[in-house]
């Protein structure tokens, strides 16, 4: 049995965390940037946006988003309420969002709620599953699933079906 010491060394580059970044994107579908949150067309309702978090290591070898790993919070919840990544408005003016990513890295973005629509619909588009033709005869008070695709200016896009899917309601609750 042959008993011995084996030392052995290595270079290790030591990387941590420079900077971050906080913005925010379009809700559910991600996407392009938004600063500000107004009201769904129609309705008395604040659209929503997503967190979008980035770490910036030290080395300068990359910037790696960590959105989904980081936590958030809001500096006045009767303006923009968080809950995870998302963040809905509630009411008008500044609300100051802070993300934390470990337990030092902080990044802070301001996210604006305005009482106008900011985000018009540009287009709906509605369909009957198993429907091809351009009209559709059925019975009084019958009942079918519906698909429903809402776009807005910005190019965000809701696709609701009959039922609830990530987050966004089912078109029967709107």
């Amino acid at each position: 049995f042959n008993t011995g010491v084996l030392t052995a060394s290595a270079s290790v580059l030591v990387v941590d965390v420079e900077d971050a970044t906080l913005d925010f994107v379009g809700y559910p579908s991600g996407g392009m940037t938004f600063t500000a949150i107004g009201l769904i067309q129609c309705d008395n309702t604040y659209h929503s946006v997503n967190t979008r978090m980035r770490a910036i290591l030290s080395n300068g070898r990359g910037t790696f988003t960590v959105s989904s790993q980081a936590t958030y919070s809001s500096d006045n919840n009767g303006i923009a309420f968080v809950s995870g990544r998302r963040v809905q408005g509630v009411g008008p003016g500044d609300a100051e969002i802070t993300g934390l990513f470990g337990t030092s890295t902080t990044a802070v973005s301001i996210i604006t709620v305005t009482d106008s629509v900011i985000d018009p619909v540009n287009r709906v588009q509605w369909t009957i599953p198993g429907i091809v033709s351009e009209t559709y005869l059925d019975t009084i008070d019958s009942t079918r699933s519906t698909n429903t695709v809402i776009v807005f200016d910005s190019g965000l896009t809701f696709s609701l079906g009959s039922t609830a899917n990530n987050g966004v309601p089912a078109i029967s609750s709107m």
